[in-house]
């Protein structure tokens, strides 16, 4: 996530990356008013982030958007499982979605479908980037 913040700053696009996702920070990220901003999943355990996040304020601003979304495959049980809520919080804020991710077997993709509660018809698409 940093190397990302690195790169929109480089491009002129305010964004927020604030590792302390304690309930006390939420006005200090807030204040700065991002164009982006990136959390991670555990964030969304908190109460008063899902509050922000619930907000119609922060709803009329928000792309959800997924990142290393094999993670909700890989990662989601034991050892994050905080990476399945992130469809629980989406499925609430009825805003568009985007799940990226390098590795996206047949088996990744209905996972991916299923915890971020998306339709059957969801589109996959693959593009290899050059060597």
């Amino acid at each position: 996530m940093r190397d990302q913040e690195r790169r929109l700053r480089a491009w002129g696009i305010h964004s927020c990356l604030s590792p302390d996702i304690s309930s006390s920070n939420i006005n200090d990220v807030l204040s700065v008013n991002p164009t982006l901003m990136f959390i991670t999943p555990e964030a969304l355990k908190i109460r008063e982030w899902r509050q922000v996040f619930l907000s119609e304020e922060f709803r009329k601003k928000i792309l959800f958007d997924v990142d290393e979304s094999n993670c909700i495959s890989e990662w989601g049980g034991d050892f994050r499982p905080e990476f399945r809520l992130i469809g629980e919080v989406r499925s609430l804020l009825s805003v568009p979605i985007l799940a990226v991710t390098a590795t996206a077997t047949q088996v990744v993709q209905d996972d991916i479908r299923k915890y971020l509660f998306l339709r059957e018809n969801t589109l996959f698409i693959g593009i290899i980037p050059e060597a």
